[in-house]
C-alpha cells in the first residue's frame, strides 16, 4: 500500500470517531498536503471526503499542476 493511501485509510478511519480531536485530523491532513507536494498524482488516491477535509481546513483544491478545476 503507498504512503499516500495509508494516510488517506487514516483521515477516514480517524475522522469517523467522535472522540478524536480536530488536532489529530488536521495533522494527518497537513502530512496529506505535504506528500501531495512532493507527488501531485497521489490526489487521484483521495476520496471525497478526503478532499473536501483538505478544501475546508486548508482551502486546497488540489496540486496546482492540474489546475484549481478539476
Amino acid at each position: 500500500m503507498s504512503k499516500a493511501q495509508e494516510i488517506v485509510d487514516k483521515i477516514e478511519e480517524t475522522g469517523k470517531d467522535p472522540n478524536v480531536s480536530n488536532a489529530v485530523i488536521d495533522g494527518l491532513l497537513n502530512e496529506m498536503v505535504t506528500l501531495l507536494n512532493k507527488e501531485p498524482e497521489a490526489w487521484d488516491l483521495c476520496t471525497d471526503r478526503v478532499r473536501f477535509l483538505l478544501n475546508e481546513r486548508f482551502c486546497y483544491t488540489g496540486p496546482s499542476s492540474f489546475g484549481s478545476y478539476r
